[in-house]
């Protein structure tokens, strides 16, 4: 996983901050991988945290920059939330998976 953050922040050349906690579930692998596309737009970073004996504790973050966000379609989304810093949060259930998105400022040295 710190290889993929470091590729991601070289390719960028930003500083990411990644949460410091996540969800209180018990996991027993956590992995990493930047995608560097040939199409721009499509370089992401995928950071996945999963328990081997339940296939219900899988937890991913996608990671991209703000200038190519996916779209959200409205037929997908459950509910929106307003956040602590108040920017708003979109929850969604998309083939299966419960989805939230939300838009942060990753970068600690711009």
């Amino acid at each position: 996983m710190e290889e993929a953050v470091d590729d991601f922040e070289q390719h960028f050349k930003q500083k990411l901050k990644l949460p410091f906690r996540v969800p209180p579930i018990s996991f027993t692998h956590h992995f990493g991988r930047f995608s560097d596309s040939k199409y721009e737009g499509n370089d992401a970073l995928e950071v996945t945290f999963i328990n081997d004996q339940s296939s219900e504790n899988h937890y991913k973050i996608d990671i991209r920059p703000l200038k190519y966000k996916l779209p959200l379609r409205e037929k997908y989304v459950v509910n929106t939330f307003k956040l602590k810093n108040g920017k708003v949060a979109t929850y969604m259930t998309i083939s299966g998976f419960n989805v939230l998105v939300f838009e942060r400022d990753i970068c600690s040295i711009c």
